[in-house]
Parts: structure tokens; sequence; C-alpha cells
């Protein structure tokens, strides 16, 4: 059976790192992670393996992407979102073990930034989501 694509825009594979602020159960978090996909609408992150996460479907997220480059430029793309899916996967190929994926739709546009701005925090509680 082919499955019919649903999505409204192609994705684009990158590997690049995260940074991930978020509020759960009132208290904001920071986190690390990887990007997986990007496209128009959203984006395909993974967290580092561990036993718990602070992601929940609902919830409003900011990323931040960080960009190749010399770490005296520190160049970062920023965005917020709000998390649509966590679904787990075996497709991690190189580790033959399942993998976290967190699908994340955009709410506003990038925003550029280099080394030195300051950071704002952002995120709605998973409670406050529902």
């Amino acid at each position: 059976m082919i499955r019919e694509e649903r999505r409204e825009a192609p994705r684009h594979d990158l590997q690049l790192q995260l940074k991930i602020r978020g509020i759960k159960d009132e208290t904001a978090f920071i986190g690390q992670a990887k990007l997986i996909n990007i496209s128009k609408g959203g984006f395909v992150f993974t967290p580092p393996e561990q036993t718990t996460h602070p992601y929940c479907e609902g919830q409003i997220i900011e990323a931040e992407i960080m960009l190749p480059g010399p770490p005296a430029i520190g160049g970062r793309m920023r965005i917020k979102g709000k998390i649509n899916r966590l679904s787990m996967t075996n497709s991690n190929q190189d580790e033959k073990r399942d993998q976290l994926l967190i699908s994340v739709q955009f709410l506003n546009h990038f925003k550029f930034s280099r080394a030195g701005k300051a950071e704002n925090t952002a995120g709605q509680s998973c409670d406050e989501s529902r």
C-alpha cells in the first residue's frame, strides 16, 4: 500500500545542533537536541538519548539552530514553534535502536543573531497548552 504524501512542502535533511527552550510544569528548561529535517512549515528534531525528556504535544518551544562556522561569529537562527507530534522510530541505523522524533510547526519567522546577543526565554507549559 502506498502512503499518500500530506506535506505541503518538501523536507530538507540537515544535521545541525539545536538549543531548545521551553516550560514544563511551570519550570523553564534548556536542552540540547539534533535537527533531523526542516521545511517551510516546521522541523523535526531528536533529543539526546535519555530516559526522560521535557517535551509534550501542544507545548510551545523556542529553538535555536546553531549554524556552522567559526565560533567567533556564533551564527544562530531562532524560531518559536508548537510541538505537534512525538513518535518513536528505529531509523537510527548507525545505533540500531529506537529514536524519539519530535515534530514542530513554526509559529513565527526566523530571527538571525550572532554571538553576544541577549537571549529570551520562550515557552508555554504542557499544562497551559491544552
